[in-house]
């Protein structure tokens, strides 16, 4: 007996032993098993990578909600975690979303071209998962306009006592109140046009 038949407990296949018919039968016959055998492993195992597929999408469809259906014209904000500012901002101090701004076009069901400012140099178009639909703070909706200093105006937020009213910058007033301030300064023509200390 030779140390490879000790070993593996299978006899040696030379080349004199391949002529011989009763090794090709011995052979035939191991061939025949190792196939099986790997065609039986290799069904398992795409059993196994089917039912993982199964199991993965059954998963990740569990969290995933449906893409929001934005039309032409529809106001959206845009996340701000792929634009890229200048060194002097700190990413913690800047505002996760940016906007509103205008859909252009739909590309797919997923993907939008905005209506962006000429002065953002980012490219415009934006998968779905990056913009957020716009809707405007209500709270503004019924301020009464007290008094203005040319670039800012005294507000009293409703539902809120005259104590509380607090000054706004013309700036940071959203569009949905600037009908208040065009009718403020029709009312009090001579007011807006002078500094009030």
């Amino acid at each position: 007996m030779s140390p490879f038949e000790m070993a593996t407990g299978k006899s040696v296949i030379t080349p004199m032993a391949l002529m011989l018919d009763e090794v090709l039968v011995a052979v035939d016959r191991e061939c025949g098993n190792f196939l099986r055998d790997w065609q039986s492993k290799l069904r398992q195992a795409k059993e196994a990578l089917i039912k993982s597929k199964e199991t993965m999408v059954r998963i990740a469809n569990q969290n995933r909600t449906e893409a929001p259906d934005y039309q032409v014209g529809d106001l959206v904000l845009v996340n701000a975690k792929n634009i890229i500012f200048p060194r002097n901002f700190t990413p913690k101090f800047n505002h996760r979303y940016y906007g509103p701004y205008r859909i252009r076009h739909p590309f797919n069901q997923v993907t939008y071209q905005l209506d962006l400012p000429p002065e953002i140099h980012i490219h415009n178009s934006f998968h779905v998962s990056l913009l957020k639909r716009f809707r405007p703070d209500t709270r503004f909706g019924r301020q009464l306009i007290l008094k203005d200093n040319s670039n800012q105006f005294i507000v009293k937020w409703r539902g809120r006592p005259l104590k509380k009213a607090t000054w706004v910058s013309k700036n940071n007033i959203p569009p949905t109140a600037q009908a208040l301030i065009k009718a403020y300064e029709t009312t009090h023509p001579s007011t807006s046009q002078a500094r009030i200390p």
